[in-house]
């Protein structure tokens, strides 16, 4: 068995890029095979499981996440926290998370190229009708990536443990969460839900990489601690 801890620092740049490969090669067909605008397999079946579930408080739940995922909720969140940061003179930190807000528009461009679907009453249940076109789900995609830069921002700034663990499980509930709701609720089929992770997860990578790019420039100097909570 591989030692993955113990492999040389120059294979370190070879296996990210064979990874990234993979990753963005699997992101690639699933967005090939959601644009034959045909049902893939075992979404219906994974849609009929979601939709099984009867944990007391999942409907207020998802329809909560189904609301806090859309366009308004979720840009006033970003700007809220964006301002406290601008408050704390976190300026590189608050100009990373500002583009999470153009995320619904990355989704729409990919969804007009996917062309795919939404789930039909004929084949589950859908008590969330939405319009347009069903893949990447954009309040899962909106969610992955504003969550997602929130559980780095908590990692880097948020110097008290339980507060940053608080956060960042919060984050991720929400994550996890606007991908049930979206099926729970018959809005997207899991392919749906599947492709705005891996997009998410790229846009939030992307962003990620530009702040570290730019940052010397916005910031010369190092981070000064991390946000102290007593």
């Amino acid at each position: 068995m591989v030692n993955w801890l113990r492999l040389p620092r120059h294979w370190a740049v070879p296996v990210i890029l064979c990874a990234l490969a993979l990753y963005v090669t699997a992101t690639i067909r699933l967005t090939v095979e959601a644009a034959e605008h045909e049902v893939l397999e075992g979404d219906v079946a994974v849609t009929n499981t979601v939709q099984d579930v009867s944990a007391p408080g999942v409907i207020p739940v998802v329809e909560f996440l189904n609301w806090v995922g859309k366009p308004i909720p979720l840009a006033a969140l970003t700007l809220i926290i964006a301002a406290g940061l601008f408050a704390v003179r976190r300026h590189a930190e608050a100009l990373l998370i500002l583009p999470t807000t153009a995320t619904h528009a990355v989704n729409y461009v990919l969804k007009a190229a996917a062309e795919s679907p939404r789930p039909t009453p004929d084949l589950v249940r859908v008590s969330d009708q939405a319009a347009g076109f069903g893949f990447p789900s954009g309040h899962t995609m909106a969610t992955v990536v504003f969550c997602g830069v929130v559980l780095y921002l908590a990692w880097r700034l948020i110097e008290h443990r339980p507060l940053r663990i608080i956060v960042q499980a919060v984050s991720a509930f929400a994550i996890f969460g606007m991908g049930f709701s979206r099926i729970y609720s018959g809005a997207h089929w899991p392919s749906d839900v599947l492709g705005a992770y891996l997009w998410g997860t790229f846009y939030t990578l992307l962003l990620i990489f530009v702040f570290h790019r730019v940052r010397p420039v916005t910031q010369p100097t190092m981070a000064p601690a991390r946000v102290r909570v007593r």
